[in-house]
């Protein structure tokens, strides 16, 4: 499907049926009816409603908010067309009733687009690309277009498990200094760095271009301290959370902690899946499925890791989670239940508390609040 035959979809309830701040929603839905559909959060009742169909997308697994402007991205992958080429598209909001319009498409430098981040500035867009295992630098232009490319790496490795058989990168993270990028590689069993160049726009490995990980724990995504101090990589196939201190100067990790946030097996029944950090630094959080739990954890002074909370998701397999508006509120997809579930959030605690009834989605993987 090309960008100008992308159709822009409202369906029953489009016309503003339910109230509250409007966020978009990522799925692995594909074929006519699937793609971005749009919510809203009532903060005053604690409530998600469905308002429609936002943008009709084959497989939009990643939505991400652009950091300044009010434009949305999503990582696009036509699995079943078994493309060569995954995309990211650009959308903006088309009147008052939830709907998104496609203005700009660019190449996310590999097969398998499944995850995004942004630079401080909105200047440009990392993609990981699952399937080939490749990583790419997309420039974002003041108004918000995508260009080719200017940045693409190829991560190498294998694990000793059937799906750890080639690079699989599977997150992307820019550090607060914006000179690093940490990409953990699920098949490769590997966290690769890599110098960002901003000027030109080029990925580079860096002085330490990887840390090695324990064979078949397969990592998955990483969560960045907001002061730059601190590194925290969650494993799929082990729910662990590694806990890494970055150096100043060039970037190095040095190990401080390894904490369990789910029950280990053998038979991987239990998997990690998203972590997160809040805005001030003091929490992070993961979610595990098999389990399908949401964990809490306090940052300590020196960057390790104390356990508050382990709360149900509310669903089968939470694919991944969003802090909501101002840190107040934590949404959480979960994919095996077609359903996003909606926690208020202690601010001095960092607790959670559920709230409202679940949201009805298909195959819902990710949540995302405009800026701006």
């Amino acid at each position: 499907m090309g960008l100008l035959s992308l159709l822009v979809l409202g369906g029953p309830g489009m016309a503003g049926a339910c109230e509250g701040t409007d966020f978009y929603i990522g799925t692995q839905g594909s074929g006519p009816g699937q793609g971005v559909f749009t919510a809203r959060l009532d903060e005053k009742q604690g409530t998600l409603c469905l308002v429609g169909l936002a943008a009709e997308l084959e497989r939009p697994t990643w939505v991400e908010a652009h950091p300044t402007k009010p434009l949305l991205y999503a990582a696009s992958d036509d699995k079943a067309g078994n493309e060569t080429r995954g995309r990211v598209i650009a959308l903006r909001t088309d009147g008052a009733d939830g709907r998104l319009t496609a203005f700009s498409s660019a190449d996310s430098a590999g097969a398998g687009a499944t995850h995004l981040a942004f630079d401080a500035k909105g200047k440009a867009v990392f993609t990981a690309n699952f399937r080939s295992g490749t990583v790419g630098a997309v420039p974002v232009a003041a108004d918000g277009t995508l260009s080719a490319p200017t940045g693409s790496v190829q991560n190498a490795g294998t694990g000793p498990k059937p799906r750890l058989t080639s690079p699989h990168a599977h997150g992307v993270a820019l550090e607060a200094g914006g000179r690093y990028l940490f990409v953990p590689d699920l098949g490769a069993d590997k966290l690769f760095v890599y110098r960002y160049d901003a000027k030109a726009g080029t990925l580079a490995p860096a002085n330490v271009p990887s840390v090695s990980l324990p064979p078949g724990t397969g990592p998955r995504h990483v969560a960045l301290h907001p002061k730059g101090r601190f590194v925290y990589l969650l494993y799929e196939f082990s729910p662990v959370i590694w806990v890494y201190k970055q150096g100043a100067k060039t970037g190095g990790l040095t190990l401080l902690q390894s904490l369990a946030t789910g029950t280990d097996d053998e038979a991987d029944a239990v998997k990690g899946a998203e972590i997160a950090i809040s805005a001030d630094g003091r929490f992070i959080y993961t979610s595990t499925r098999g389990e399908n739990m949401i964990g809490v954890h306090a940052v300590k002074r020196d960057g390790t890791l104390r356990e508050v909370q382990r709360v149900p998701s509310g669903g089968k397999v939470p694919w991944s989670f969003r802090l909501g508006p101002k840190d107040k509120w934590l949404l959480a997809t979960n994919q095996g239940s077609n359903s996003i579930t909606l926690f208020r959030r202690d601010a001095r605690t960092g607790r959670l508390k559920p709230s409202g009834q679940p949201l009805s989605v298909t195959l819902p993987t990710s949540v995302a609040f405009l800026k701006g």
